[in-house]
């Protein structure tokens, strides 16, 4: 029994030896598992932070540090707006100086590429990162996956359904297509500044949405915008992703695909709250004393109150918004504040404001702290007329 134990054994190992190795591609095993893996879009995996995962995508733009004589990692953009997208990055060079391989960067540029590493945030911007040049391949003009089809139906609606700003300020972190009419516009570039253009579809932009996009991008391209001012006093389809920056909601703009001048075209209705109502007042809403007011911060309501004073800053020489004080002690009543002229200078038509004081208004605005101070905002004229 030994003896045929022996022969078998020995049979096994014999057709061992003579089974061909598997080969190995050029690339590396790590190549080979990524031409395997089933691989996702960029905006799949910026939900997989921490996972190391296959991505395929479009490179729109590079930026290489080392054509431009500074240091850092190459920064491969997988949208226009690399700041809400996936960057791949890597280093060129090792610790010791030695090139690793990748070749020129910008030849990934255009191009789809297919790539694996792991997915990490960098002072709140997600990247992908590549240790070598075998986690990178091109692979032509083969389209990148189709992305996740929570983006076109997050708003809960078909891509192609505006709806009004007003709408879009409860719609955070979602992507939707909006109209509106464009009141004015704030193009840093032509007051020798730099930051985004910012479309503004109220007059009080602090309170309402404002459209924003780059006229260049991180690399100094013209992204083909045009003149910013064009869109001023037009309505405009849009869309994009609505997001807080310092407390303003925002839709940005990834391109100039994503907005167009529909002219003559009416922005849709304002939510029913905003409508104006009939009878003895215009302005819609129960309305509630300004001491209940007080209890409401972070609630648009409509507050009955008595002036007791106006306080208006131009008067005195000074910036900031007019206050309009419910109480005699300020700092413990509801303050009713708004800003007689727009960020370009133009009077937004409150009048004269000493017409207000003393008297009995009805306002409809936001209520917020500023200062440990509760205060109503009125964003625009129509919002407040007095009623005594």
């Amino acid at each position: 029994m030994k003896t045929i134990n022996a022969l078998v054994f020995a049979a096994v190992i014999a057709a061992a030896l003579l089974m061909p190795f598997p080969a190995v591609s050029e690339e590396g095993a790590t190549a080979e598992s990524q031409n395997l893996e089933k691989a996702i879009s960029w905006q799949e995996a910026m939900g997989k932070e921490g996972e190391t995962v296959v991505v395929e995508a479009r490179i729109v733009s590079v930026y290489d540090p080392e054509s431009r004589g500074r240091g850092g990692p190459v920064r491969l953009n997988t949208d226009r707006d690399y700041k809400s997208s996936l960057t791949i990055v890597f280093h060129k060079k090792d610790r010791e100086g030695k090139d690793q391989g990748f070749g020129d960067p910008s030849r990934f540029e255009g191009k789809t590429v297919r790539v694996r590493g792991k997915v990490s945030d960098y002072k709140g911007q997600k990247q992908l990162s590549l240790s070598g040049p075998d986690q990178i391949e091109i692979v032509g003009n083969a389209p990148p996956p189709p992305p996740p089809a929570a983006e076109e139906t997050s708003a809960g609606e078909a891509p192609d359904s505006a709806i009004s700003w007003q709408e879009a300020m409860g719609r955070e972190g979602q992507t939707v297509t909006v109209e509106a009419r464009i009141v004015s516009v704030y193009d840093p570039e032509s007051r020798g500044r730099k930051g985004p253009v910012k479309l503004n579809t109220d007059r009080d932009y602090r309170s309402s949405l404002t459209i924003v996009f780059y006229k260049k991008d991180r690399e100094g391209n013209d992204q083909g915008f045009g003149d910013p001012s064009r869109f001023e006093g037009k309505t405009v389809r849009v869309r994009g992703k609505v997001s807080s920056h310092q407390d303003q909601l925002q839709l940005s703009l990834t391109g100039p695909d994503r907005i167009e001048i529909v002219e003559n075209a009416p922005p849709p209705p304002p939510p029913p709250a905003a409508e104006a109502i009939t009878g003895r007042t215009r302005i819609p809403g129960t309305a509630v004393s300004w001491q209940d007011a007080m209890k409401m911060v972070g609630q648009e309501v409509t507050v009955e109150a008595r002036i007791f004073n106006v306080y208006d800053p131009e008067s005195v020489g000074r910036g900031g918004p007019v206050r309009m004080n419910t109480d005699r002690d300020r700092f413990s009543s509801l303050t009713i504040i708004f800003y007689k002229k727009d960020r370009s200078g133009a009077d937004l038509g409150y009048g004269d404001l000493s017409r207000f004081d003393g008297k009995r208004v009805r306002v409809r605005g936001k209520v917020s702290t500023h200062e440990e101070q509760i205060q109503l905002t009125v964003p625009r004229p129509d919002q407040i007329e007095i009623i005594e």
